[in-house]
């Protein structure tokens, strides 16, 4: 009797995800990933801004290529697929500006001349990623590293100037892990360029 009364029901009730499942979900981005020494540079390029809002912890810094949310970890395999088939290549950015997204309150450190190495990688990724039926992010790729969350505009115009010089090399698949008072990045596999 049980039976039969649950087959009636519509499919997303009779089959709910278990809790089990639903935990095994993973909130996912690629990135290009720093090295120390680069981390370590760019944190210091944010400390003028620590007042204007929530700084980025430095262990969590990084250049996003593409959000995909979230993901099964049986995507995994496929995902690193498509990274390593877009063929990252090894470059030099050169990162000499902020600048801010007033939606979100972002201020970020990116370049005035994005390297078209990155941004022929990133075009790539998202045509592999489409290909293979993830979703993509449908805006123009801005090249940046997110320094501090829930700013205050700050007045830019009147900043010194920037230059942190990076050998982007490594290309990252990354879980973003939900902790007390933030995130916390973890990189799952990286493939080097």
């Amino acid at each position: 009797m049980v039976v039969a009364f649950a087959q009636r029901l519509p499919a997303s009730v009779r089959r709910p995800q278990s809790l089990a499942a639903s935990a095994r979900r993973q909130r996912l981005f690629i990135a290009v990933w720093p090295d120390a020494e680069t981390r370590v540079a760019l944190s210091l390029a944010g400390t003028r801004f620590a007042a204007s809002g929530r700084s980025v912890a430095p262990p969590n810094l990084h250049l996003t290529l593409t959000f995909l949310g979230s993901s099964s970890p049986e995507a995994v395999p496929r995902l690193l697929r498509v990274m390593r088939e877009a063929h990252p290549l090894a470059c030099n950015l050169h990162l000499d500006h902020f600048g801010y997204f007033a939606t979100g309150k972002i201020l970020w450190l990116g370049s005035a001349h994005p390297v078209p190495a990155l941004l022929h990688y990133q075009r790539r990724l998202s045509i592999g990623l489409r290909q293979a039926g993830f979703p993509t992010e449908n805006r123009t790729f801005k090249p940046h590293v997110t320094l501090a969350r829930e700013c205050t505009r700050p007045d830019l115009a009147d900043q010194p100037p920037v230059s942190v010089h990076w050998r982007a090399r490594e290309f990252a698949l990354v879980e973003s892990v939900s902790v007390p008072g933030g995130v916390r990045y973890r990189v799952l596999e990286s493939i080097k360029g």
